[in-house]
């Protein structure tokens, strides 16, 4: 809980001088925390029984993680993060890494403009016994990137 303080004081001419309230810093990390564990909504699997969801920031950008585990089969759960990665960004590369049993799927923001690459997921589907257990990363960069 938030301890905020408003203090009045009378300078030397009589006229009282107003303090602005401080959140302490702890109280606005966690705000800041709360924040950094949503995903775009986009990217939930709907149904899906979420296993674990964080994120964290550093000057670079943000980083959120997502975790959880489907009925549905690998080719469904591929199916629905390349509709929905599309659907992020105007322009989307994809770099696509695919086995018998796990399919990496490398997505980033390449459109032309000054926030083109920074921003960008990143999410590794398994098969398993019960259908497909997924993790992503959906992660942002803080400043925009220069192209060599």
């Amino acid at each position: 809980m938030a301890v905020l303080a408003v203090l009045v004081f009378t300078n030397c001419s009589g006229t009282k001088t107003k303090v602005e309230p401080r959140v302490k810093k702890a109280d606005a990390v966690k705000a800041m925390s709360a924040d950094l564990v949503e995903l775009p909504a986009a990217l939930k699997y709907p149904n899906a029984i979420e296993i674990d969801q964080s994120g964290e920031s550093s000057d670079a950008g943000i980083n959120r993680f997502y975790i959880f585990q489907t009925d549905d089969s690998l080719p469904v759960v591929e199916k629905f993060y390349r509709q929905a990665i599309t659907g992020l960004w105007e322009g989307v590369g994809f770099s696509t890494s695919r086995g018998e049993k796990a399919i990496v799927i490398s997505a980033e923001d390449v459109d032309e403009g000054e926030n083109s690459g920074n921003e960008g997921v990143f999410c590794t589907l398994i098969r398993d016994a019960q259908g497909t257990i997924g993790t992503l990363i959906y992660w942002q960069r803080s400043k925009p990137q220069t192209k060599l």
